[in-house]
């Protein structure tokens, strides 16, 4: 028994001695090729989407020791690498490369850093996308379903909607030129100042591709006509009569005969206005329309013509753009039957201008064409 454990003692430690024999051999191998110096990797790198170019997003804390930069990906088959300066692409405590040129679609990118001696770091790698027309056509763009002139020379467009979307533009032909609406989302609705009657307008719809992409994209824009004809009705709630030689303001009422001034523009011909006994003519209804539009159209209806007595023949229609209406400057105070050229001097000299003059030639109503009347 001694002599086995003798035997076993002394293969063990022939073992241990051929064990270290192996270790040192293989130290020595590694030691004699030198020490490896790495450069600092860029750390937690992504990929960020754009329009045909993609950005490489990473922390710099590693990479305070590099001075380039080389990103290899495959194109078509191919391999491409791309260099750049470290003191071009770090910003702080990131590290952003951005690849322009970039065709539409997905890609693997493997990223080294280099020090002053060429010594590389460790791979960085992550996977992006870039986006172009196949992206384009999928998305659906924002249309005006209608379009509806406003008093106030504006344009209402009711669009469709897109949640998706992150801005919509509306580029249009205005009436002194070229205009450009930008809105966030994606809205209900949109105004549009100073349009061109028959211009086009069109609307670019902007998508993000994907969360934190570089670019916001355009669907395909969307080319539309605006209205060539604008007929609406002015909303009479908004008017208030100016009338020294009735009233004060559209409040007090007026008993005279038919009810106060506000009946020439309630829409019932079951109600009526006449002027009180011996007021004269010419006499003056100054109403402010209570908006700045351009008139196309102005229908009245007046008395029979087989009231030959007090029934009104010849009418005249002036405007005004000096600002808000006033008892001074709302209109001329008429002598009673004064039909001298007084009256047309007087009202020009307080910035009237005469659209219509015209003969009574219908027996209900009358429809005045005010095309090129202009903006009151």
């Amino acid at each position: 028994m001694k002599t086995s454990k003798h035997i076993i003692s002394a293969f063990a430690a022939l073992l241990a001695v051929a064990s270290c024999s192996d270790i040192n051999k293989t130290q020595k191998e590694w030691l004699d090729r030198g020490e490896t110096i790495y450069a600092g990797k860029i750390d937690s790198l992504v990929a960020r989407g754009g329009e045909g170019r993609i950005m490489l997003e990473g922390y710099s804390k590693y990479t305070y020791n590099a001075k380039t930069v080389k990103v290899t990906y495959m194109l078509e088959g191919q391999p491409q690498t791309r260099e750049f300066s470290y003191s071009d692409v770090v910003d702080g405590k990131f590290v952003r490369i951005y690849l322009d040129n970039i065709p539409e679609g997905a890609y693997d990118f493997v990223v080294y850093t280099f020090d002053k001696d060429g010594n590389s770091s460790v791979i960085s790698e992550c996977a992006g996308n870039s986006y172009g027309n196949e992206f384009k056509l999928t998305q659906i763009p924002v249309r005006a379903s209608n379009m509806t002139p406003q008093p106030d020379g504006s344009l209402t467009l009711a669009c469709s909607t897109n949640d998706k979307a992150s801005k919509v533009v509306f580029v249009y032909e205005g009436k002194d030129g070229r205009k450009t609406l930008e809105v966030e989302g994606s809205p209900e609705t949109v105004s549009l100042p100073g349009w061109k009657k028959g211009g086009e307008v069109t609307i670019y719809t902007y998508f993000l591709p994907e969360e934190k992409a570089i670019d916001v994209i355009s669907a395909e824009p969307l080319v539309q006509s605006m209205p060539t004809e604008v007929v609406f009705v002015v909303d009479k709630k908004k008017f208030k009569a100016v009338d020294y030689k009735v009233m004060t303001n559209d409040i007090e009422p007026r008993t005279q005969y038919g009810g106060p001034i506000t009946t020439l523009w309630d829409g019932t011909t079951s109600t009526n206005f006449h002027t009180g006994d011996g007021q004269g003519v010419p006499y003056c209804f100054t109403i402010d329309l209570g908006v700045r539009t351009h008139l196309t159209k102005f229908k009245m209806s007046y008395a029979r013509a087989d009231f030959t007595d007090w029934a009104p023949h010849t009418f005249e229609i002036w405007g005004s753009n000096v600002g808000e209406l006033t008892t001074e400057n709302s209109g001329v105070d008429v002598p009673v039957d004064d039909t001298s050229s007084n009256f047309d001097d007087a009202m020009t000299a307080k910035g009237w201008t005469r659209i219509i003059h015209t003969q009574n030639p219908d027996r209900w109503y009358n429809t005045f064409d005010l095309e090129d009347a202009g903006t009151y």
